[in-house]
């Protein structure tokens, strides 16, 4: 699904069709989310949901630039030390967990 929505030739995917090939073709595609009706108003809800969630912590500049320079040291040093060769996700383990996923849930936002 990742690389169908990369995909630069595809300039509009639908996001439900692409979950619909992931899953299969049980269930129906909600037309409610959060009493907000049509795709483009539930893609904006989530939008927004996200949006709220990672913006949730107020940071100066200064702060972001400083954990970004951690990081970057970390995962720097973390690479020279040849340790990284079981953190990559493949399509296939994104595939496997959406395929898990439990239909008509609730994202647990209230």
């Amino acid at each position: 699904m990742a690389e169908a929505f990369h995909d630069t030739r595809n300039h509009r995917r639908d996001f439900w069709s692409e979950v619909k090939k992931v899953k299969g073709g049980s269930g129906a595609t909600p037309a409610t989310v959060d009493g907000v009706h049509g795709a483009d108003s539930i893609a904006n809800t989530f939008c927004e949901k996200y949006a709220d969630l990672f913006n949730s912590i107020q940071t100066t500049d200064e702060e972001m630039l400083c954990v970004s320079d951690v990081l970057s040291s970390k995962v720097h040093n973390h690479e020279q030390a040849d340790e990284c060769s079981g953190h990559f996700i493949s399509f296939e383990d994104v595939r496997t967990k959406c395929a898990e996923l439990k239909s008509n849930k609730h994202d647990g936002y209230l």
